[in-house]
């Protein structure tokens, strides 16, 4: 069975913002040094999407010898 990786990641995700969900409610009342934690989280969720759509496309012998 084949599961399509940024379904899998977004299933992985979205269960974990469900999970910590209610820990966010917090947030209605961030402060400026808060929310920049949050868009460098942001920014690391989008390279780990790229490593892993990298990974998905590339194949070992291709990225050993480019």
């Amino acid at each position: 069975m084949f599961y399509p990786v940024l379904g899998l990641l977004t299933l992985r995700f979205g269960i974990t913002f469900v999970m910590s969900s209610p820990a966010l409610r917090s947030l209605r009342h961030a402060d400026a040094r808060t929310l920049r934690g949050i868009f460098i989280a942001g920014v690391l969720l989008g390279i780990f999407l790229s490593e892993t759509f990298g990974v998905l496309l590339r194949h070992a012998s291709n990225a050993a010898f480019d």
